[in-house]
């Protein structure tokens, strides 16, 4: 694999996580207004809704100034955020089951249209395709296997459960809405709230879901914004994008400059846009980067066997194979318009590489003998990897601006980037995703917990550098 492969995942997951900002927000949106509304606050339908959406764009800009100013105890905030979303899931299903209705569940699949997509079987597979951005992020715990006992047990044990506890979730939560009101009527950014608006003996669930929705939304808006800050971050370190988006402020501790392009961005795309085609460009993004990344596990598997695997994939052909499959045949039932839009969006990154950062890369400077002064710096493809780290709650920060989760940059060059050493060709830049939970455990330490941004920041960077030196 190589650069080109590298730049095209990154692109892509700057697509994922950008535009994953804005398509929660869309969804905070409708749940402010409906709170509102209960309190006896109309907010203006004309404000709220594409292409002049005041809450979403506000949300976000609100929420870059909390990632510009840096983030403190986010994990143990994190996880009362988590905690709260769970218990107004639970309460959800627990008290909106008795008021679930036979007929609103018949026919359990309705009748396609005559157009494909619009229900029937096909609409089930577009509707895979729709959500499927809402599953990522399983992938994140690994960020903590430096803090796991036996990593190579515990954590594909902790993805695989949190997947299944998740799924089952999820499922429960989608029965009883669409039991309690009618398919037809949750075509809204608000669904939970329209469902105990609908029960008037719910009429004091209607806080505790929407209060509760709002963290959880604007926790998800919190982390995606972080994880775009990385990859602009990581790509601008090896010259791939301009050197502003690779400086930390020194009061702040976080790259300001990327904080802020990323959060106007996410701000004008989520008040422009509706929910519907947000939700799409963001699902045939990600499912284009788990095409590739099961592609490129099965290519290095023949193109470097002798990488260490502390995690091995069971049946890794029949895994990675279905893994391409399924993604594509996601991607396939998304409707053509998306599909242009991702290739007017992979244009533009073709363009941005060819005009820049083919021509500022430092590794491929380095790669073909033009040693840079700068000190050595992480891969591109810490684009693909770093980005696995920040999908989750799980994956905030908590002693540096961007996080110890840019220690999955250890497995993507063994022995190869920054030695200033020319080779023949360039090295295999598309990372093994079963190393992650040693390349976790080899880089802890690294920062230890009393470093504050933005020393630890540059520690992290220059200290994983020296590590692939």
């Amino acid at each position: 694999l190589n650069e080109f492969t590298a730049w095209v995942i990154g692109w892509d997951l700057m697509l994922e996580y950008l535009f994953s900002a804005a398509t929660v927000s869309v969804g905070w949106s409708g749940y402010f207004v409906s709170l509102l509304a209960d309190m006896g606050l109309a907010f203006p339908s004309r404000w709220c809704t594409a292409p002049l959406n005041l809450p979403a764009a506000g949300i976000c800009l609100l929420l870059t100034a909390v990632c510009a100013v840096g983030i403190q105890s986010t994990a143990r905030a994190n996880a009362v955020v988590v905690a709260t979303k769970l218990v107004v899931i639970v309460l959800f299903v627990a008290f909106g089951v008795s008021h679930v209705k036979g007929e609103n569940l018949s026919p359990f699949v309705p009748p396609n249209t005559g157009t494909f997509g619009r229900y029937g079987a096909s609409g089930v597979l577009r509707g895979a395709g729709v959500i499927f951005f809402a599953y990522i992020g399983f992938d994140s715990v690994s960020t903590l296997a430096q803090e796991a006992r036996d990593p190579q047990r515990t954590m594909p044990v902790s993805i695989v459960a949190s997947l299944l506890v998740t799924v089952v979730l999820y499922i429960a939560v989608s029965v009883v809405l669409t039991g309690m009101v009618p398919y037809s009527e949750l075509n809204v950014p608000d669904p939970i709230a329209v469902a105990v608006n609908s029960v008037p003996s719910l009429f004091w669930l209607r806080p505790v879901v929407k209060i509760g929705a709002l963290c959880g939304l604007s926790s998800v808006v919190l982390v995606t914004l972080l994880g775009q800050v990385r990859i602009f971050f990581t790509m601008a370190k090896d010259g791939l994008l301009p050197p502003t988006f690779a400086t930390v402020h020194p009061r702040f501790g976080v790259p300001l400059a990327n904080t802020l392009v990323t959060g106007v961005l996410a701000a004008v795309f989520g008040g422009v846009f509706p929910i519907e085609v947000l939700g799409e460009l963001v699902s045939i993004g990600t499912l284009l980067a788990f095409a590739i990344v099961c592609g490129g596990v099965l290519l290095l598997r023949r193109s470097r066997p002798e990488l260490k695997r502390p995690f091995r994939t069971p049946a890794a052909p029949v895994v990675c194979s279905c893994g391409v499959l399924v993604s594509a045949l996601q991607m396939i039932a998304l409707p053509p318009e998306t599909w242009l839009r991702l290739f007017v969006w992979l244009l533009l990154g073709l363009v941005v590489y060819l005009f820049y950062g083919r021509k500022h890369s430092k590794i491929r400077a380095r790669t073909y003998g033009e040693v840079k002064e700068d000190p050595p710096v992480t891969s591109p493809a810490l684009v693909a990897a770093s980005a696995l780290s920040v999908v989750g709650n799980s994956a905030l920060p908590s002693t540096d601006g961007i996080g110890s989760g840019n220690a999955l940059c250890e497995m993507l060059h063994p022995g190869a980037v920054g030695s200033g050493t020319p080779t023949s060709a360039p090295p295999p830049l598309l990372p093994d995703a079963e190393a992650l939970g040693e390349i976790h455990v080899e880089t802890a330490g690294i920062v230890s917990p009393e470093e504050t941004p933005p020393n630890a920041l540059e520690k992290v960077v220059d200290g994983l550098g020296e590590r692939l030196c």
